[in-house]
Parts: structure tokens; C-alpha cells; sequence
């Protein structure tokens, strides 16, 4: 199976085009935190800081993908250190999501540019994605 994931990573490059649109989303959320600790006169935390120091790395690990697929000089990780390279992005990601929301949906929920049932739309729908997940891996 390690033999199939690596030649579908290094072989595909929607693969790669898909990465941007989650890339863009969730840059567009820490901004709009630090902006709004900014506009609003608070400090900007421990986690703001972080948030930003991941997605950036993120960021950057994407333009150096885009760089050397655009050279084509680009010289491919070996297995091992794609996946140590991989399993470390999901951390960061996880991490990025994680602060994402609960700063979105903390700061949304009390009343500030979002409504009332689009999260409780949001929650259901991911609520039936999970679901959904657990059925199909059951099956």
C-alpha cells in the first residue's frame, strides 16, 4: 500500500492543486483573527502567534511543491522522509484546523458577522460527513 501512496503523491499533481483551496481558507481565518485582536485593541496571544508561524510553514512548504514542479528540477523526497514530511504536515494541520475553528465559531457564535443557523448548518453537516465516514469505513 506505501508503494501505491508514494507513486499517487509524487505522480499527480491535482493532487497538489487541491492543497491550495484549504492553504487559502484557513490563511484567511488566522488573518482575520490577527486583524481583529489588532482592530480591537487586544493583545495578540501564544496561539495567534503560533497559528501564523504554521500556516506560514505550510505556505512556504507549498511554494517550495510549486517551485520545483514548475523548474522541474525538483529532486523527490525518499519514501521515509515524505512520509516523516507528511505526517508532520497532518500535525501542523490539525493543529492550524483545530485553532481555526474554535477562534471562528467562538468569535462567530457570539453574534460578530455570522448567524445564528449557519452554524448550527455547519455543525450538521459536518456532523453528517463524520457519520458518513464511520458508515463507510463499517461497511
Amino acid at each position: 500500500m506505501l508503494p501505491q501512496l508514494y507513486n499517487a503523491l509524487t505522480t499527480y499533481e491535482g493532487m497538489y492543486v487541491f492543497y491550495l483551496i484549504p492553504i487559502v481558507y484557513f490563511l484567511v481565518i488566522v488573518v482575520n483573527s490577527l486583524y481583529s485582536c489588532i482592530t480591537q485593541k487586544k493583545s495578540i496571544g501564544f496561539q495567534e502567534i503560533v497559528a501564523l508561524l504554521a500556516i506560514l510553514i505550510i505556505c512556504a512548504d507549498f511554494i517550495r511543491y510549486l517551485y520545483l514542479f514548475l523548474s522541474g528540477t525538483g529532486k523527490l523526497l525518499q519514501p521515509t522522509g515524505l512520509f516523516v514530511k507528511y505526517a508532520i504536515g497532518f500535525l501542523i494541520w490539525l493543529w492550524v484546523i483545530g485553532y481555526s475553528y474554535n477562534v471562528y465559531f467562538s468569535r462567530q457564535t457570539a453574534g460578530q458577522f455570522f448567524n445564528r443557523r449557519v452554524t448550527i448548518m455547519a455543525i450538521l453537516f459536518v456532523g453528517s460527513l463524520v457519520l458518513g465516514g464511520i458508515v463507510i469505513a463499517l461497511s
